[in-house]
């Protein structure tokens, strides 16, 4: 049985020092991925390695199983997360946590109900309301995307290297090419220093932000006129000499993905068009996936409704820095359809948006008061 010091062996590291969860918790979630999937499993997502990424992938896999520990028929989806790298029985599993957040009350739950010739992932129904559908999906990153991924990747890089501590996050207007890179790196080593306010980049190509948010704390708001654009975003975090990061740049670049409507269509067909459906979206494998898909997917609700779909919920695992410390936590996005004929229950609403205010907490919570 897992101990809090084999936890921290695996750490090189206090859990305290290192993670922004209590002890127990850590611990419990260690013991229940043990319980459910093995210490076999446990073994091998581990490996040899040591430290924070090792030990995040394992918490947020045992945190999220306590979604699943009161439900019935559990039985294929436990033998598809016991197969290593079964991206999709852990989306799955991600959705369920995430529409049960945070209190896990019981709840009626049906596995794969049949739709017509197909199956959707599965049915939930709180106390007092309707059955909602739910089909989830975890769409692959385009090569378009993966190419922007990357230059963003880059350019975040080279500026984090030359600019001074703080955050400063650049939003483009148009995807830059090289000539514009090297102008944006030479007017961050000429300036060293944050502004209180927005800058104009060189040649007009976009916009240089400042949030107060220390560089510690991710944060993704937007200046004016750049709330609307579908945006691909990668944030590097560089760390000072304490090993708390001291810069954070964000790096933004316009995208619209069009695959969206083809997602929307194929899979409105695994929806119950007697009740309401629910699409939910993992965005781990998309660049910039929330930030540009929820954008794009409002409009084409807004113009293109689709009867089965009562909501479309984007979500993104990650692992969220808090002064230094990490834990698992998810963004959320929930794009409603106002046209569609059963709206989405209250309840799986305020699951989503609790989990998004979860996720929030990670940004503004004050730093630590020293010992």
């Amino acid at each position: 049985m897992w101990t809090k010091a084999m936890i921290e062996a695996q750490l090189i590291g206090r859990i305290e020092d290192t993670l922004a969860l209590e002890p127990e918790r850590v611990v419990e979630a260690y013991r229940r991925t043990e319980r459910v999937l093995g210490v076999r499993w446990i073994q091998k997502t581990v490996g040899h390695d040591r430290g924070i990424h090792p030990v995040i992938s394992v918490l947020a896999i045992g945190l999220s199983l306590r979604a699943v520990e009161d439900l019935q028929n559990c039985e294929l989806l436990i033998k598809k997360l016991k197969r290593q790298r079964d991206d999709d029985a852990i989306s799955v599993l991600q959705a369920v946590y995430i529409l049960r957040f945070p209190d896990f009350q019981p709840c009626e739950f049906e596995w794969e109900p049949p739709v017509g010739t197909k199956k959707a992932d599965f049915r939930i129904r709180r106390p007092g309301e309707d059955w909602t559908t739910v089909e989830v999906c975890r769409p692959d990153s385009s090569q378009a995307l993966k190419a922007l991924d990357k230059m963003a990747a880059n350019i975040g890089e080279s500026l984090a290297d030359v600019i001074g501590p703080g955050t400063v996050h650049l939003f483009f207007q148009r995807e830059p090419d090289a000539s514009a890179i090297q102008a944006v790196i030479e007017w961050a080593q000429l300036r060293r220093s944050q502004s209180s306010g927005d800058e104009i980049l060189p040649g007009d190509i976009g916009v240089a932000s400042f949030p107060k948010t220390p560089a510690a704390n991710l944060t993704s708001s937007r200046p004016i006129g750049f709330d609307a654009v579908p945006m691909v975003g990668v944030i590097t975090l560089k760390p000072g000499a304490s090993g708390v990061p001291d810069r954070q740049v964000g790096i933004w670049i316009p995208f619209s993905d069009r695959r969206v409507d083809r997602f929307i269509n194929d899979k409105a067909k695994q929806l119950r068009p007697s009740e309401a459906g629910l699409l939910m979206l993992h965005t781990g494998g998309i660049a910039g996936g929330i930030p540009s898909w929820s954008l794009t997917i409002k409009r084409r609700l807004q113009y293109s409704p689709t009867g089965p779909v009562s909501a479309v919920c984007l979500f993104g695992p990650m692992s969220a820095s808090v002064f230094g410390r990490y834990r698992p936590a998810f963004e959320t996005s929930l794009v409603m359809n106002d046209a569609a004929k059963f709206p989405l229950p209250g309840s799986l609403c305020q699951s989503v948006v609790a989990v998004r205010e979860d996720f929030a907490k990670t940004l503004h919570v004050e730093p630590p008061v020293p010992s």
